[in-house]
């Protein structure tokens, strides 16, 4: 797979308007990350495209955020 793309808060309002277009992408990687990490998972299935989606549970907030981030790879973050 080729560019790695998470979007923090990608099953909000905003973010999931960015997460549908970036879906679209092709040799994509998009995680979708946000708080609650079922609905994270459920808007990344639904969406359509030839972009690899998956969602994942990240807070913002939390005092691992950093770590957290690294250990997904990302190669562009969109918050």
């Amino acid at each position: 797979m080729g560019f790695r793309i998470l979007v923090l808060g990608g099953y909000g309002n905003f973010g999931a308007r960015i997460s549908r277009r970036i879906a679209a992408w092709a040799d994509v990687e998009l995680l979708v990350a946000g708080r609650d990490g079922t609905r994270a998972a459920s808007f990344a299935a639904a969406l359509p495209g030839p972009a690899r989606c998956r969602g994942i549970a990240l807070d913002l907030d939390a005092a691992d955020i950093a770590d957290a981030l690294a250990s997904h790879a990302p190669d562009l973050v969109i918050h």
